[in-house]
């Protein structure tokens, strides 16, 4: 179990809980040595190489939680397979946005979540960008964070998009490296994304993602302008509208449910 000094106490209860032993507990900083008898990552790397795991592209890479739009929140099987290519998809559509030159992503959303550990975290792990980690969300360290470091790539949730619309607070610090905002988790309304963009310049680019789909479906590209959509299905991916109860694939404009096939697409 890998947790941070602070979160020790609930890791002790959670290790105790599944019959974790209190020496399968690691924390990255460098103070763990000293807390709880708990070793850090430092203290543990030896100087021999490990011997390389063998891993099928199939084999269970993660198994990340559902948001429980439809009753309890679901443990997702994705593979090694679906979130890699989920990282080609998104690369393929945002070529251009991750080519550019002094990108830094400024990370607020869980990691334990598929929208923060793809988008925050694996996209900038392969791509070698900056990232700055928040362990938790508030206004003023999130403006300042942005200042301080020069973000230029930020990812909300909507309710941040309606605070970096509307708050004073915004007005107190110098946002101008921003560049490319994205916006997911729950529907962006179309007339939050002008008021963002009129108060910051930025076109806020909405996409849609599922833990089933590890994560993104769909996204608008870059120097598109679709208010109230969240734009073309990312490559590889089809989909279909059916009727609920007859599976009878339904036209443009009839309500029903959409079904996903692709190679992001969980086992």
């Amino acid at each position: 179990m890998v947790t941070t000094v602070d979160l020790l106490p609930t890791a002790f209860k959670a290790a105790e809980a599944c019959g974790i032993a209190r020496e399968a507990i690691m924390v990255f900083e460098p103070e763990g040595d000293a807390v709880e008898r708990v070793p850090s990552y430092r203290a543990l790397l030896g100087k021999r190489q490990a011997t390389p795991i063998k891993t099928g592209m199939d084999e269970i890479a993660y198994l990340c939680y559902s948001s429980g739009t439809t009753g309890k929140s679901k443990g997702v099987m994705l593979t090694h397979r679906n979130i890699t290519s989920n990282l080609v998809q998104i690369q393929c559509f945002d070529a251009d946005v991750l080519k550019e030159k002094n990108n830094i992503v400024l990370a607020f959303l869980p990691l334990y979540h598929i929208y923060g550990l793809i988008n925050c975290l694996h996209i900038s792990l392969i791509t070698g960008t900056e990232t700055v980690i928040m362990s938790k969300f508030d206004l003023p360290s999130y403006l300042q964070n942005i200042q301080t470091f020069k973000v230029s790539n930020t990812f909300l949730v909507p309710p941040v998009a309606l605070a970096l619309a509307k708050h004073p607070m915004v007005n107190d610090y110098d946002l101008s490296t921003l560049r490319h905002i994205y916006c997911g988790a729950a529907p962006l309304p179309k007339d939050l994304c002008q008021l963002i963009e009129k108060k910051l310049g930025i076109y806020c680019r909405q996409g849609f993602g599922m833990t089933e789909a590890a994560p993104l479906v769909a996204c608008i590209r870059p120097g598109q302008r679709l208010d109230g959509s969240v734009g073309p299905l990312v490559a590889g991916l089809t989909a279909k509208v059916v009727d609920t109860e007859t599976g009878k694939e339904l036209g443009v404009g009839e309500a029903g449910e959409w079904m996903l096939r692709g190679p992001n697409v969980m086992k």
